[in-house]
């Protein structure tokens, strides 16, 4: 308190200052040129890069390149450039260090076991009809893209050719802007007309995709879905987009093995509606078995001998299907 003649005045001490921004977890180099070939018409130069690992990074650009880093630290000399087509390469995805898909404009998939290994390791299939702007590639065993016409390509063998892929027209006369597959059993992708593309049995030889408009007339550019019960899309009026499972999956999914064949064995998830039937499936391959009434168990048949099995297990009732469980431990039938 402060007087002054006949008058007190009160003294206020200033507010504190603010806390300092947190502190950024990364350290950032300078940019770096890598690519400084000719892009084509107006597009920018790198369209998608893919990392499965710190020593492998994949990058596409808008001359139709692909380029390859087993140190990407390394500065512009650690990079080597490929050049796949005379166009543009849209999307890359890389399950593994030792396999990797591209997508571009004109309707052409790369995949390659040897990403590094130059433009002769990528063996190019035409697939579908559109340019293919957007793929996902969870596993080795499940690549899945989108096309500019609204199919959507799936294959549990990605290096096996142009037969390898099965082509649904999921989303007839969209264009799909970008995909994510949370596992072999749940991808989304999201459209030039606000939909989202949903499925859960990608990995089937027919797999059944459903069409939901959830963002009006708005692009849906990209998606991401780390978990079956959570996707978050962002759109180009600069909207995210959130989406949660209200339909819980199955719990405690566990396969053994048999005679050419798994039986599966899951628990209900707690707080979900009435269920009135299961699917349970393998991957790769996507064979089925279904149940309606008894013990939560049901036998997948048709199992190649020697070969290793995850199984989910979808829920259903009269309102819908839910997300996939998370997968059993692998499963090896015999002969």
């Amino acid at each position: 308190m402060l007087v002054i003649g006949a008058v007190a005045v009160a003294c206020v001490p200033p507010p504190p200052p603010p806390p300092p921004p947190p502190a950024d977890p990364l350290s950032w180099s300078s940019p770096t040129l890598v690519d400084n070939s000719p892009p084509l018409g107006n597009t920018t130069h790198f369209q998608d890069v893919s990392c499965p690992s710190a020593t492998l990074c994949v990058a596409g650009d808008g001359g139709g390149n692909l380029h390859t880093s087993t140190n990407p630290t390394g500065g512009a000399a650690a990079w080597t450039r490929a050049n796949l087509v005379n166009g543009i390469v849209w999307a890359v995805s890389c399950a593994s260090p030792t396999m990797c898909v591209a997508s571009t404009e004109s309707g052409q998939l790369f995949s390659s076991t040897n990403p590094t290994g130059g433009a002769a390791a990528w063996k190019a299939v035409t697939v579908g009809t559109g340019g293919i702007g957007a793929i996902s590639c969870p596993t080795t065993s499940l690549c899945v893209a989108g096309n500019g016409t609204g199919q959507l390509l799936s294959s549990t063998n990605p290096t096996g050719g142009a037969d390898a892929w099965t082509v649904s027209a999921a989303d007839p006369g969209h264009w799909i802007g970008g995909i994510t597959c949370s596992g072999p059993a749940f991808c989304v992708a999201g459209d030039n007309a606000g939909n989202a593309v949903v499925s859960t049995n990608p990995a089937a030889p027919n797999p059944a995709w459903v069409v939901h408009n959830v963002n009006g007339n708005a692009v849906i550019w990209d998606i991401a879905c780390p978990t079956t019960t959570l996707c978050v899309a962002g759109d180009v009026t600069g909207s995210l987009l959130t989406a949660t499972a209200t339909f819980p999956p199955p719990q405690s999914v566990n396969a053994v093995a048999g005679q050419k064949s798994a039986t599966v064995s899951w628990s209900l998830a707690s707080g979900g509606p009435a269920v009135t039937g299961y699917t349970a499936m393998a991957s790769p391959g996507g064979a089925t078995c279904t149940w309606t009434s008894g013990p939560r168990s049901c036998v997948v048949k048709g199992l190649t001998p020697g070969t290793a099995y995850v199984l989910t297990v979808t829920a259903s009732n009269a309102g819908g299907t839910s997300p996939p469980s998370a997968p059993s431990v692998a499963a090896i039938p015999t002969a």
